[in-house]
């Protein structure tokens, strides 16, 4: 197996015969959860791609200011007799990811949409309730 990398030509990062993996570290990390945020002028707009997977395969929570995503890619299980598998690369199984949002925005703040293999998830800017940390001296009696 022989990779390179084609320094003439940056919109061709590797080079690979067909049937040849690319390096781990070339594999998606963060289990090819690719994400954009926006700040909009009242609030943030953040789209995950999570193409191949189903809304009931999804599960979006809120734990302690941190959004969790997690997903589920089940295999395909059909094989019909004779078949073999040559070259497996599409991945499979349990991956999640966290964003933190701040511990101010409530369940009811998030507004979650799937479309075309994108989650689209939109929340308000919130004013954080930040106590001063300062510590005021009392004056000596006397």
């Amino acid at each position: 197996m022989s990779y390179f990398l084609n320094h003439n030509d940056p919109s061709s990062f590797w080079s690979f015969d067909l049937f040849d993996l690319p390096p781990k570290n070339m594999i998606l990390k963060n289990g090819n959860m690719q994400t954009d945020i926006k700040e909009k002028n009242d609030g943030y707009e953040m789209k995950i791609n999570l193409p191949g997977i189903e809304q009931k395969d999804i599960k979006i929570e809120l734990d302690q200011g941190f959004i969790v995503i997690s997903a589920q890619i089940n295999e395909e299980k059909e094989k019909k007799n004779g078949e073999k598998i040559v070259v497996k690369e599409r991945r499979h199984g349990s991956f999640m990811r966290k964003y933190y949002v701040g511990k101010d925005i409530g369940k009811s703040d998030i507004k979650a949409n799937l479309k075309n293999g994108v989650l689209t998830l939109t929340y308000p800017k919130v004013e954080s309730k930040k106590e001063s940390n300062i510590i005021e001296i009392e004056p000596e009696s006397v």
